[in-house]
């Protein structure tokens, strides 16, 4: 679990790594919830390859800096 949102609509900030995501919400009185969000790579990485080598590039691999996740994610629920 990365976060709990208390009220609705709300706001998680979420780190970037290598790892998709998939987003459940459950709230009293609407139906369970589930969205994917795939972490992709960030238009830049292959620039930083050709400029920095590999080395760069392993380093921001290991840690996801070179992923990225939609910037806004909305997931709707519905009433029971």
């Amino acid at each position: 679990m990365i976060a709990v949102v208390t009220s609705t609509p709300g706001p998680v900030i979420v780190d970037r790594t290598k790892h998709s995501l998939t987003i459940v919400c459950q709230k009293e009185g609407y139906e369970p919830t589930e969205q994917f969000v795939k972490s992709d790579i960030q238009a830049m990485t292959f620039g930083n390859i050709l400029i920095g080598g590999g080395i760069g590039w392993a380093i921001d691999s290991a840690s996801g800096a070179d992923n990225k996740y939609d910037e806004l994610v909305t997931v709707a629920l519905k009433k029971k």
